[in-house]
Formats: C-alpha cells, sequence, structure tokens
C-alpha cells in the first residue's frame, strides 16, 4: 500500500522502501474538576497540549539529521462536556524509522518527554509502544 503509486503497479528500489512503524498510546492522567476551577484540578488536556509540542523535537533535536524518522500525533480524544476538565486524555500516533539506532532514540526521547512534562504539571501517563515489522 502506497498512496502516490497507481494501484495495481510494482516499484523496485535499494535499500528500505516501508520505514518500520511504531503505534503509539499515551494516556494522561490528572484530576478532573469543573472548569470554573482549574486551580484544584490537575488539567490532563493542558498536559496533552504541551507533550504534543514537545514531541515534536524527538525528529527536530535527538534524531541525526542525515537520518531518516517522523513523530506524529494523529489522534486526541478527552472530555465530554466543555465546562469539565477530564481526569484523562488519550494520545496516539505512529513513529516511523528506517534504522533501529533512530528507533531506541526515540522510544527513550518519547518516554523522558511524557515523564518530564507530566512531572511539570503534577500529572501522571502509561506509555505503549507497539513496533511492527522492521525497515
Amino acid at each position: 500500500n502506497w498512496p502516490a503509486f497507481e494501484y495495481g503497479s510494482l516499484h523496485v528500489k535499494r535499500g528500505a522502501v516501508m520505514a518500520h512503524p511504531t503505534s503509539f498510546k499515551i494516556v494522561v492522567t490528572g484530576k478532573g474538576g469543573h472548569g470554573s476551577q482549574p486551580h484544584v484540578a490537575v488539567d490532563p488536556v493542558l498536559t496533552a497540549a504541551h507533550i504534543v509540542v514537545a514531541l515534536q523535537s524527538v525528529v527536530a533535536r535527538a534524531v541525526d539529521p542525515t537520518k531518516q524518522a517522523v513523530c506524529s500525533v494523529t489522534m486526541i480524544h478527552g472530555g465530554e462536556v466543555s465546562n469539565v476538565i477530564p481526569d484523562q486524555v488519550e494520545m496516539q500516533g505512529t513513529l516511523r524509522d528506517l534504522d533501529p539506532s533512530v528507533c531506541e532514540t526515540m522510544y527513550r526521547r518519547v518516554r523522558e518527554i511524557v515523564a518530564g512534562v507530566c512531572a511539570a504539571f503534577g500529572a501522571s501517563a502509561t506509555v505503549e509502544l507497539e513496533g511492527a515489522y522492521p525497515a
């Protein structure tokens, strides 16, 4: 499956063609509360937003610029109504790499960033990384 190529066509290339994919799931847990009293809550939405921004540094600052990698947050779910800070936010996305050492670096940095941002905001999180086939 390569969306840029015409269905039924065959393409050949020396070296890796498809990157090693990893799906990730991050669940940020805070302390819910009423939107009018954010000072008594630990806002997982705000924490998740900072995690999304910080994850952009994984490829930009932790991966050798001569290597290839992708980090995309593709889903964020949290809350049910507009005036309540939820207890949890779930984020999902994908990491892609062509080199096992890059994969190790990205896994390490994702975990470190999530832990550090959560510590800064008083939240906690779980990180699940599920790698598939190699590049």
